[in-house]
């Protein structure tokens, strides 16, 4: 029997249901109920979209309110006051599906909690046709939620909002960067990373894009391997959700929000869960590094040994390093070695005179990583690294402290640093204590007997160089990696403002304190999962971020977009190229130059000061022609001209990487003449019925932006947007369908919105993004929800759901015919 959690008052209507909640009765937002129709007698379901108190003793310009002001509160408030439930009908099923609610129902019908195999019945899908995918669950319920891909390919879909999942570990959270331009690590709170690359003035809402900055970080590949790998951004957000601390059986911790996804091992898989999912799990891991490759840095290497015995024995000052260590004869001659001046003090200190010793042991113990792990002079080999290291371990090592392990004594920042670094090394952390830390002595030694008998590189390529050793208390010595056992998942209160996180679009995972946690995008997990249907999509990704290459472990292959650019191509499309906008005058010059020169780049150089002078120019603008010339002639070969037809139909997924460059003349070149081709022949085999793809254009403001909105290039007058547009317009119709990707809605052409039947649309905060949305794809009253939405949720509508309400709001799907004569998934098996 049905739960009575309220009653329907006055003023419903048959979109919208006001009831009064019951006394002690729990209803929250999202909750799903039913109410049974005026007529039908079948349950019809309705969703809590508000909530409101009432209380008319308290309320303005009553007496009540005017004594609360005081501080007197009355014994009998709380019994006048009542709570009235706002709810959006989402309709009851029939033989022809889900119907809306034709009037509403009587005030003082019952409202009741659906049982939740009712519920479950409701909202299953009931697919007739089409090709459907699992991406998750209904939210509040244990109801799958299935998307049809068939249904993209024949219309499109608009991916919109905070896409990327994972944005939300504490500000101080220790990280592990490599600078491959300045060859320098840094390890420290990501936080203070973010800031160091911070404009003065930024919003709280920040993508810092880094693909050209050359970051790299230690991420997990899916054979547990760990793998340096490129950093293309870094996110900070507003805190808007519960903080969770993971801790494991080492004592090592990790704060995430509450839908943030972490990487653990089951013990025989690769899992990603969030924390209250690890909550509910009977045994999981987290996955820490044991042993990775270095790479290569740029410190000085003469005070190397001088470093080690400071960063263990030391305090950097002005001007110097003051060191209080008890080998007093040890320090003279790390410091007559680093050729740097000392004073010994009377009480045994010796103060080492050099302030660039002093700004590095400032820096931290991330310096020891600095160190170059080999060097040679006069024709003698040493290794810097292994010599500082070995110093400060030395300093800070009690051995065999407790049976099989060796405890390193450090404070709690250090600590963890320093097992970060020696994990790296393949040293395993055993725990975490109040002065210092536990590792297992066994791989400790090992890396000691390293560091005393040298003879090759310090850094290991995931655990390769350990020795096959025994199992000890579960440690297994040829691993490239440690199981921490996950023991304690708790909520955590914080003040903390905003938390971060890295993209790392090759594995999607990055270290934190020391374990990996997982990020990844929405789309890019789509066309994974969809490698598994049958017949299986066809998808082509333009990829400007670089994001989609872990693709390849699918069947993806990945191409530069400049294997696209045209052969032959005009002298007009070559001055584009160099970046005249038509109409001024160096493109006239340029155009009629190339024209002279038959369209080869190194002619039209030589021919440039003959049109000059016929045309009276300047003879400085020459001179700036001249010098773009010399500089972009060996960049202006033609393309290879492969056909990105032939492509698709060979591969299931073909990924056209735009982030190798900024020649965006070339791209938007490329682009154009991909989609052109690709229109082209989605019509001509319509009768064939052999043709579906659908193609994915990341970050779609940049290739199709609102007119007087462009970032990059002019997308319009090289004619990408235009021809972009147009395909969108038409060709879904020939199973050519569009995945429309944006962060920023607002800045994307409405023309391109506007056509998409599908809409996904994650976090949006900017009120111009949610005006986008709300006005261009016909849904009202979305914009109190975006901005709310968690990491991993959306409101996604249209005619690629499984339902017409998928998570939080009602929507009408409209069923649009098909110009071809083969369906999506029959044209996909042809295919093959």
């Amino acid at each position: 029997m049905r739960e009575i959690v309220g009653h329907v008052i006055s003023r419903s209507t048959p979109k919208r249901i006001l009831f009064v909640v019951l006394k002690n009765a729990k209803v929250s937002l999202g909750d799903f109920y039913v109410i049974d129709h005026p007529w039908e007698g079948v349950p019809v379901f309705i969703r809590v979209r508000d909530i409101q108190t009432i209380n008319e003793e308290v309320d303005l310009g009553k007496a009540g309110l005017l004594a609360s002001s005081s501080g007197l509160i009355s014994d009998y408030s709380s019994d006048l006051e009542y709570m009235i439930a706002e709810c959006e009908v989402l309709g009851y099923r029939s033989e022809s599906g889900i119907r809306g609610l034709e009037a509403p129902p009587s005030t003082l019908s019952p409202v009741m909690r659906p049982d939740p195999r009712e519920l479950s019945s409701f909202l299953t899908p009931r697919f007739s046709q089409g090709l459907p995918l699992t991406i998750g669950r209904i939210k509040g319920t244990r109801v799958p939620f299935s998307i049809d891909v068939a249904a993209i390919a024949r219309g499109h879909m608009f991916v919109t909002g905070m896409t990327r999942s994972g944005k939300s570990v504490t500000g101080d959270t220790i990280i592990l960067i490599y600078d491959s331009m300045k060859r320098r690590y840094f390890i420290g709170p990501i936080e203070k990373f973010f800031n160091s690359l911070l404009p003065r003035e930024a919003p709280d809402e920040v993508l810092l894009d880094l693909r050209e900055l050359g970051y790299e970080t230690l991420s997990l590949r899916p054979d547990f391997l760990p793998k340096w790998s490129k950093v293309a951004g870094i996110y900070r957000h507003k805190l808007d959700r519960e903080i969770y601390e993971v801790e494991t059986s080492t004592g090592r911790k990790v704060r995430v929000t509450e839908d943030h996804s972490l990487l653990i091992s089951d013990g025989t898989n690769l899992l990603k869960v969030t924390p209250k999912k690890l909550a509910g799990m009977s045994e999981s891991y987290l996955i820490v590094p044991r042993g990775a490759p270095l790479r290569p840095t740029s410190y000085p290497a003469h005070l190397d040994r001088l470093l080690g015995i400071s960063l263990a024995s030391g305090v950097a000052l002005k001007d110097g390093v003051l060191i209080m260590d008890p080998d007093v004869a040890e320090v003279k001659l790390a410091c007559l070695e680093a050729g740097v001046d000392f004073i010994t003090l009377k009480n045994r200190g010796i103060f080492v005179r050099s302030p660039e010793l002093a700004k590095i042991v400032s820096s931290g113990l991330v310096s020891l990583l600095n160190l170059p792990e080999e060097v040679e002079e006069l024709g003698v080999r040493f290794y810097p690294l292994a010599r500082a290291l070995r110093e400060l371990l030395l300093r800070t090592s009690i051995h065999e402290a407790r049976g099989n392990s060796s405890l390193l004594m450090l404070e709690e920042g250090r600590a963890l640093i320093l097992s970060m670094i020696l994990s790296i090394l393949g040293v395993s952390t055993v725990r975490f204590c109040p002065k210092g830390f536990l590792v297992d002595s066994i791989s400790f030694k090992m890396l000691m007997d390293r560091l005393e008998n040298w003879n090759g590189k310090l850094g290991m390529d995931g655990g390769a160089l350990l020795k096959e050793v025994k199992k000890v208390e579960g440690l297994i010595y040829r691993a490239s990696v440690n199981l921490e056992r996950v023991v304690s998942v708790k909520k955590l209160y914080t003040n903390a403002k905003y938390v971060y996180d890295l993209d790392v679009p090759e594995n999607q995972n990055f270290l934190a304190n020391g374990a990996f946690v997982h990020n990844s995008s929405f789309v890019s997990s789509l066309i994974a999962k969809s490698s598994d249907l049958r017949p299986r999509p066809r998808f082509l990704v333009l990829d400007r971020r670089g994001e989609y290459e872990r693709l390849s472990s699918r069947g993806g292959v990945i191409y530069d977009y400049s294997a696209f650019l045209p052969k032959g191509m005009s002298p007009g499309a070559l001055a584009k190229r160099l970046g005249y906008k038509p109409g001024t005058l160096s493109h006239q010059l340029i155009l009629l130059a190339l024209r002279d020169a038959d369209g080869d780049a190194a002619e039209a150089l030589r021919k440039l000061r003959q049109v000059a002078r016929e045309m009276r120019v300047r003879p400085s603008l020459v001179g700036e022609i001249e010098s773009r010339l010399r500089r972009e002639i060996p960049k202006l070969g033609d393309g290879e001209g492969l056909s990105i037809v032939e492509e698709v139909r060979k591969s299931p997924i073909v990924i056209v990487d735009l982030s190798s460059d900024r020649r965006y003349e070339d791209q938007f070149l490329a682009i154009k003449s991909m989609i052109e081709e690709l229109s082209n022949y989605a019509v001509s085999r319509r009768r064939e019925g052999d043709f579906a793809l659908i193609v994915v254009i990341e970050e779609a403001q940049y290739i199709v932006p609102e007119r007087g909105f462009s970032i990059v290039g002019d997308p319009y007058d090289s004619g990408v947007a235009q021809s972009l547009i147009e395909a969108i317009s038409q060709a879904g119709g020939y199973n050519l369908g569009f995945v429309i990707v944006t962060q920023r809605p607002a800045y994307v052409s409405k023309s391109v919105i506007s056509q998409a039947n599908t809409v996904v649309a994650f976090r949006l905060r900017n009120g111009n993004d949610q005006e986008a949305i709300s006005k261009y794809t016909e849904v009202e009253d979305i914009s109190s929800y975006l901005p709310m939405l968690s990491d991993h949720e959306a409101l996604i509508w249209g005619m690629g759901s499984c339902v017409p309400f998928p998570v939080q709001v009602e929507v009408e799907v409209v069923s649009l015919p098909s110009k071809s004569s083969s369906s999506p998934e029959r044209a996909w098996e042809k295919m093959l």
